[in-house]
């Protein structure tokens, strides 16, 4: 049983490690990836092309996932604790370091844009990091317009969990809403993703425990589990019915499956080390991809690099996993560098209750 349980343990962590490398590709894609004024041979558009089918139809994979184990490992602060006790950690912490590295990452962005001479924003989307001035950081930051909206969504989805706990139907029937709301009525990138993600979450937390013990093994009501799910997406995309539910969860299902099934055969220790540090990892690796789109490909394009036809096949061959492998291996770097002393508080807030207990401690004793 305690290998069971460390098996369990173990394959999600190697997910989440999966899961952050998926969302640092999908942003190596969307924004560096492409070669301004380059002409490309017929070998870089389809390499191009596989990559931009590889980014679309992982979407309904990566970030469901995410806030399923998500709310899974919240299941306890939800059911079983007091408000007191877990604000810090789901609540605080959460909005602290979504303001902190939303801001840091705006200033980097905005330097890094100054120092190579570039006015143009590598996507299209409206993004804080991309903000002009303060008060349109501010106003995109409380809608929650930013690359590290994932932040801004997990207190939210906590919330309606922790105060709907007794009532845990209700609080799903409300996250199911807000996801056919967010994909029927709402356009706008992120609100879309932040509405539409917290059934996720819900499903996580709620019945995480009997989903993810029923797929960590492969039987008969796994996989007519699995046929539900599959006959669910079909029938929706028969009808023209554009909801990624099923589909999500089909791929999501697939994926815990193959994840508890290989994690029981071969121990994946980056993997699981990466997935116990996603967070250092998500809000950094923007940074370095908004230098590689900035600086080195326009470096190279001038240097005459891509003037073989070689090269670009090349680039559009391998740039976005060499491109994912390094950015995710300088962000872990830049991490182990500055959490240390003061550096700390950039990847956890001031418990300042804490403090304060402790210094009246200390004046007391005197």
């Amino acid at each position: 049983m305690a290998n069971q349980a460390k098996t369990n343990i173990d394959w999600i962590d190697t997910a989440k490690g999966v899961c952050i490398l998926l969302v640092v590709l999908h942003h190596v894609i969307i924004t560096s990836y492409a070669l301004p004024g380059v002409e490309l041979s017929s070998a870089a558009v389809k390499f191009e092309h596989f990559h931009h089918l590889v980014s679309i139809y992982l979407a309904p994979l990566r970030m469901p996932l995410f806030f399923m184990i998500s709310g899974f490992l919240v299941h306890r602060a939800v059911t079983q604790y007091r408000w007191s006790d877990v604000a810090q950690k789901r609540i605080y912490n959460l909005a602290y370091l979504f303001v902190l590295w939303g801001a840091l990452q705006w200033l980097g962005v905005t330097l890094v844009n100054w120092a190579g001479g570039s006015e143009k924003q590598l996507t299209e989307v409206t993004n804080a990091l991309y903000s002009s001035n303060p008060a349109e950081f501010i106003s995109l930051t409380l809608t929650g317009s930013s690359s590290l909206w994932y932040l801004y969504a997990l207190p939210w989805y906590f919330a309606i969990c922790k105060l709907l706990s007794s009532r845990w139907p209700l609080a799903m029937l409300v996250l199911l809403m807000g996801h056919f709301i967010g994909q029927t009525f709402v356009h706008d990138w992120p609100t879309k993703s932040i509405i539409a993600n917290g059934v996720f979450y819900g499903l996580g937390c709620f019945y995480g425990r009997h989903l993810f013990s029923l797929l960590s093994r492969i039987s008969l009501r796994s996989i007519g589990l699995l046929a539900v799910f599959g006959l669910a997406a079909l029938s929706l995309k028969l009808l023209h019915w554009e909801h990624f539910l099923f589909t999500s969860l089909l791929l999501v299902s697939i994926s815990v499956m193959g994840f508890a099934f290989t994690q029981s055969i071969a121990d994946f220790k980056m993997l699981r080390w990466m997935g116990k540090n996603t967070l250092q990892i998500y809000v950094l690796h923007r940074i370095f991809i908004e230098m590689a789109g900035v600086w080195l490909a326009p470096a190279l394009i001038k240097a005459g690099v891509f003037d073989s036809s070689a090269a670009v096949t090349g680039w559009y061959a391998l740039y976005p996993t060499l491109a994912t492998l390094g950015v995710t291996a300088l962000s872990l770097f830049v991490w182990r560098l500055t959490n240390r002393g003061p550096g700390v508080f950039l990847y956890t807030a001031p418990d300042f209750h804490v403090r304060a207990a402790r210094l009246s401690t200390l004046v007391l004793k005197r």
